[in-house]
């Protein structure tokens, strides 16, 4: 059975694979598109979520300085802080992404100009946000102001101690137990109902599996997409083929527009694997703007923890907050496992109100090392190097304070804050302190700055070179399937 070769069908097969195959990247680019558009809203909401996270932990580091050491200024940070919160008061630039108010503690100067005015549960509800996120996050608010109602309370008895004591504060009677309770379980459980819903916000901006299974179905896609059109181009160099066989001239009619077919699909294809590495570059910046944020993050979060159970040992005498302490350093050097989502989660809230360690541990791996696997330039790792030289040096100082509070736990009785356990108690919460505290954050905000910069002029370079290749891309897709489409109707009519 003789089966005769026809290049009418052929042409039309190869018009199938050339329109299939543009469909298909139509949707791929689709799915990329909204891939970057998660991306772009996770890293947004991960931001608002920590920024919920840290103005919670400024109100109650405000509201232990205060009690520990009267200074109504203390009264003011923790009022402005709270009217920032609920839109009462201009939100300073960058609020949320450096640390603000360890700058202010330090220098007494506010950081960058003012902003807009705007409750954060706005900020949450304009986002793109689910409406699970923005409940979630809205508990988290909720909780916190029920707790500002403790520290409100806790607050008056201290301003009514320095009333009577005509601007002299004294740290002790109902002075000390209300400190006390700022450093106690009933404090620590609230701080926990707070960073709760957190936790859970923090597993959607941190879903990297779903991330890398989108990425590989798109790449999957791709190579179907640049199959169909080797399909379509090996199909028409076989009907070009056959017409010079034919003796037919290549230089007019069917055979002309099928070569020209050929030609905008290679054309086709080659800017698929040009644009390919473009969007990949544009969804890594987002990725790693991230990765970048969370790394720098914890690091500043790992500084903060170690202020706290310092402060928590030097208050109470209790050894927990000590091991804590430790514990804290020797993972952050690498000589303890890190605990699973340790950075991206309020891991020492949980510790302190359970007693438990969520999660399961990790790899023991210093944070330096973490941060010299990251992309970051030169300048960047020493930013963070710096920052993380300057929190070891600080560790020196308050391993001077617990030593001085070990000591007076060691001599028996009752724990007294009115001997040396008191003076080291304000050393930690005085202005060397604050300075010191500074030290370790002035480089994180430039590293900040430094990143955000760098990513968004490698995203603002992916968007421009993505633009310059859409009118050659469509073009190109469009003359594939003009050209295919005349090659058909050509062959057609010539009965060939």
């Amino acid at each position: 059975m003789n089966i005769r070769f026809s290049p009418f069908y052929a042409a039309l097969l190869a018009l199938l694979a050339i329109v299939a195959a543009v469909l298909l990247y139509v949707e791929q680019r689709g799915i990329l598109s909204r891939r970057n558009e998660e991306t772009r809203s996770n890293y947004v909401n991960y931001v608002l979520t920590d920024g919920l996270r840290q103005t919670s932990d400024d109100l109650t580091r405000m509201v232990r300085l205060y009690a520990v050491t009267g200074d109504p200024l203390y009264k003011d940070y923790f009022d402005q802080i709270l009217a920032i919160r609920n839109g009462e008061q201009a939100r300073p630039a960058r609020y949320f992404q450096i640390p603000y108010w360890d700058l202010v503690l330090a220098t007494g100067e506010h950081q960058g100009e003012a902003g807009e005015t705007v409750p954060i549960r706005e900020l949450i509800t304009g986002s793109d946000a689910s409406r699970l996120e923005v409940t979630l996050l809205a508990d988290a608010e909720d909780w916190s102001n029920v707790l500002v109602e403790l520290e409100n309370e806790v607050m008056d008895v201290v301003a009514a101690q320095v009333e009577a004591g005509d601007g002299t504060y004294r740290l002790e009677g109902e002075a000390l137990a209300a400190m006390q309770r700022l450093h106690g379980q009933e404090y620590h459980v609230a701080k926990e109902r707070i960073m709760r819903p957190l936790v859970l916000l923090s597993e959607f901006a941190t879903d990297e599996e779903g991330a890398r299974d989108i990425v590989g179905s798109v790449r999957e896609m791709n190579s179907v997409v640049l199959g169909l059109v080797a399909l379509g181009v090996l199909i028409g160099l076989v009907a070009v083929a056959h017409a010079r066989g034919t003796g037919q001239s290549l230089r007019r009619g069917a055979p002309l527009v099928t070569l020209l077919a050929i030609v905008s699909m290679l054309v086709f294809a080659a800017l698929t694997l040009r644009t390919q590495d473009n969007v990949d570059l544009l969804a890594d910046t987002f990725g790693e703007r991230y990765r970048s944020y969370t790394l720098s993050d914890g690091l500043r979060q790992t500084s903060d923890d170690l202020t706290r159970m310092v402060r928590l040992y030097a208050a109470t005498g209790d050894p927990v907050y000590r091991d804590y302490f430790d514990e804290i350093l020797a993972i952050r050097n690498g000589e303890s496992p890190r605990p699973e989502r340790y950075f991206e989660v309020p891991y020492w809230d949980i510790v302190l109100a359970t007693g438990r360690h969520p999660g399961d541990f990790g790899d023991s791996i210093p944070i330096r090392t973490l941060i010299s696997e990251r992309d970051f330039t030169g300048g960047e790792l020493d930013l963070l190097a710096e920052a993380e030289d300057a929190s070891n040096e600080l560790v020196v100082l308050e391993n001077r304070a617990m030593e001085v509070v070990a000591a007076a736990i060691a001599g028996g009785g009752d724990y007294d804050l009115s001997g040396p356990p008191g003076i080291a108690l304000q050393r930690l919460h005085g202005e060397d302190y604050h300075r010191a505290k500074a030290r370790i954050m002035l480089p994180l905000v430039n590293l900040a700055r430094s990143v955000q910069q760098r990513l968004a002029d490698a995203r603002q370079e992916a968007l421009a070179t993505g633009q310059q290749n859409s009118v050659f891309f469509g073009a190109a897709m469009g003359l594939s399937i003009l050209f295919s489409l005349a090659a058909v109707v050509l062959w057609r009519r010539e009965g060939r």
